[in-house]
């Protein structure tokens, strides 16, 4: 048996648990009682590294952490630079989705194949210490018309970059059969 605890604070550490089963039979009453487990809690001393940037089409860029981000930072636009061969592109908005390690930036239209840079600074994880991420993190992304869709729920869902004249699509499905799909219905210029 086994018993899952979502998240936990430095003063968690020390607590116990004890597992009591019990069962009834023939109108008898069983029960048992583990020993003791005791709960250790290690800080989390780890910066939020940034791991890719990809565009979803020509106005969003899906940008992704190794962590939750904390909302406040990850949701300041101020945190986030994106430059380009045109110079630096409008940061309309930020967002976190659902998981907490991604965010969605609205931005002004970007050049079908253009390479950009992003570049994040001040965002801190959710542990109690606000791990910083380093300082002028950056992640260099090609901006294409395509948006990556997930089947199945992969994590992450896949993506694009450019590939001579072309593009090398990656992909992440739970089942094989899944990943047919995927390349069955993709379109390669």
């Amino acid at each position: 048996m086994s018993y899952n605890i979502s998240a936990t604070v430095l003063t968690d550490n020390g607590a116990t648990f004890r597992l009591v089963a019990s069962n009834m039979v023939n109108s008898v009453s069983y029960s048992v009682t583990s020993s003791v487990a005791t709960l250790t809690v290690v800080a989390d001393t780890n910066r939020p590294v940034l791991l890719g940037a990809n565009s979803a089409g020509l106005t969003q860029v899906l940008v992704t952490f190794s962590e939750r981000i904390k909302f406040g930072t990850a949701t300041n636009r101020a945190n986030y630079s994106i430059s380009g061969t045109n110079g630096g592109l409008l940061i309309n908005s930020a967002s976190l989705d659902g998981s907490q390690s991604n965010a969605v930036l609205a931005v002004a239209s970007m050049n079908d194949g253009a390479p950009y840079t992003l570049t994040v600074n001040n965002l801190s994880d959710q542990s109690a210490a606000a791990n910083v991420i380093a300082p002028n993190s950056q992640a260099v992304f090609t901006a294409s018309i395509y948006t990556p869709a997930a089947i199945g729920g992969p994590t992450p869902a896949g993506g694009q970059a450019a590939a001579g004249n072309g593009l090398n699509i990656t992909a992440a499905a739970r089942t094989w059969a899944e990943r047919a799909i995927n390349f069955s219905s993709a379109t390669f210029r």
